[in-house]
């Protein structure tokens, strides 16, 4: 978080809980002391406005304000993005980089993540985050609506779809 956000900082104990890569302790350490200075969390949608009607009017409706992205589909999010931006992104550049040597790594380094048990996390982070998950469910709709109206493969699409109705059901269930 510090590599893609330069002015996090974190505490001591955080610190800790980070190199034991203790993910729910330092979830639970963040909730605990509250706002330590950290932007990114919580909440999301504070990035957009702190009241949490204003920012998901802002992802919502026929023709939202905000482009949401995924990260639980980060390949369709970002191709989606250059579909939306292609004043920004052309297809070749996002072709490049979604083969990039660092891209690829990640990818792996997800697959190591596996041992968390993400319903539980998910369940703990709702409780101690709950405006949050709000949001996340607004944007998930949001982004499923603009998923299904792109020009990406067919493929493609069912497949982040069904991740995302899956996420979905999820957390209203928990």
């Amino acid at each position: 978080m510090q590599w893609a956000y330069p002015h996090w900082t974190t505490t001591d104990a955080q610190d800790k809980l980070i190199l034991a890569d203790d993910f729910v302790g330092w979830m639970e350490t963040l909730h605990k002391e509250g706002d330590s200075g950290i932007a990114a969390v919580p909440y999301q949608f504070e990035a957009l406005d702190d009241d949490l009607d204003t920012a998901i009017d802002l992802i919502t409706g026929e023709d939202p304000e905000v482009l949401v992205l995924i990260t639980a589909c980060t390949n369709s999010s970002i191709r989606l993005l250059a579909e939306k931006k292609p004043q920004f992104f052309s297809s070749e550049t996002v072709a490049r980089f979604l083969e990039s040597p660092k891209v690829s790594a990640n990818k792996r380094r997800k697959k190591d993540s596996a041992k968390w048990d993400m319903t539980l996390m998910r369940r703990r982070h709702k409780t101690m985050f709950s405006k949050d998950w709000d949001f996340y469910a607004a944007a998930l709709l949001q982004f499923r609506g603009e998923l299904l109206s792109s020009r990406l493969s067919r493929s493609e699409v069912d497949s982040c779809t069904q991740k995302l109705d899956e996420i979905y059901q999820e957390i209203r269930s928990v």
